[in-house]
């Protein structure tokens, strides 16, 4: 608890300035105002320090949220995990780990804060990895409507039944195998029993349209391995 020095009438230097303030409180932990200072020099060095108060009270909110979750399901980050983090982060920056550190504290963010800020994120990775998303699943109507949505990765073209020729034999064929004048014929939008007639080996060949169908789909346990 942060408490003011008492002001008594006449006192020399009397503070008149509030050194703290509490501006929420998740599960018993306050969130202070130097908190929300804290968190906007590390957004500024993560190049996203234009947020309003209350979009930073709202992540901290989170970031305390999550920690409490974390700790009731013993989920933990250690400092070994952000020292390699912090080596990781040196290397790509093509920097030693002391000018890492002297690079984020020319931004405003302390060794303490930097280390702060990549435990969260850890942490945030770790949690997501454990609890959500082994716990995604994709129905049958989710994944037929996905394959039906994206047809061209599954090679789910429109299979076409017609008949042909004069003994009118009824036949099925994916799209692509038609002859383009067949295809532009059926681009049309013909009714189901029109009938149109097409050169075949010099030929005439009466073909009659019976009806477009989609594609049969691919086994769904294949696929929902591709998607997962």
């Amino acid at each position: 608890m942060l408490c003011a020095p008492p002001v008594f009438p006449g006192a020399v230097g009397a503070v008149t300035e509030v050194v703290d303030e509490i501006v929420a409180v998740v599960e018993g932990t306050p969130i202070l105002r130097s908190d929300l200072r804290a968190l906007r020099a590390t957004l500024a060095q993560q190049g996203d320090a234009d947020l309003a108060d209350d979009a930073l009270v709202e992540q901290r909110i989170n970031d305390l949220l999550m920690t409490a979750w974390a700790d009731r399901n013993h989920v933990s980050i250690d400092d070994k995990q952000i020292d390699a983090t912090v080596q990781n982060v040196a290397e790509q920056n093509g920097m030693s780990v002391e000018e890492l550190y002297e690079a984020v504290r020319a931004q405003g963010l302390s060794r303490v804060a930097y280390r702060e800020m990549l435990r969260t994120q850890l942490l945030r990775m770790q949690i997501v990895q454990r609890e959500i998303e082994p716990g995604i699943s994709i129905d049958d109507a989710d994944l037929i409507a996905w394959m039906r949505e994206h047809p061209d990765r599954y090679g789910l073209e429109p299979v076409i039944a017609v008949r042909v020729g004069p003994s009118q034999e009824l036949v099925e064929v994916p799209w692509s195998t038609l002859d383009p004048e067949v295809q532009q014929w059926i681009a049309g939008n013909p009714q189901p029993g029109a009938v149109t007639e097409i050169a075949r080996d010099g030929v005439p060949t009466q073909i009659t349209f019976v009806g477009l169908r989609q594609a049969d789909l691919p086994p769904l346990e294949q696929v929902r391995e591709q998607v997962y």
